[in-house]
């Protein structure tokens, strides 16, 4: 594309001239659709992940939260089978036999 890099140094210097929620406000109420791109901890903690079950926590340890399946079946999402390995469980060792 011709000119790529003038016309992204402009746009850019156009964006930096309000905040994120300044050009979400005047986008959404001139019928643009748009969204904020959410950094990985925003995304997680997101109340749309949330009502959407995306987060789900290991039956066994509370403490581990996983990103659950993308899909939804019959209406509703599926939950985690099982938890994530125990470190080490899984190891070259328990493939050589003695085991």
């Amino acid at each position: 594309m011709l000119n790529k890099a003038e016309i992204e140094s402009l746009v850019a210097d156009i964006l930096k001239g309000a905040s994120q929620d300044q050009w979400l406000e005047l986008l959404t109420t001139s019928g643009v659709p748009c969204s904020p791109v959410h950094t990985v901890p925003e995304a997680l903690t997101h109340p749309q992940a949330e009502a959407l079950g995306m987060i789900q926590t290991d039956p066994d340890r509370p403490e581990v939260r996983s990103v659950s399946l993308p899909i939804n079946l019959n209406g509703e999402r599926p939950g985690l089978r099982f938890g994530a390995p125990e470190l080490g469980s899984s190891t070259v060792s328990d493939w050589d036999g003695k085991k």
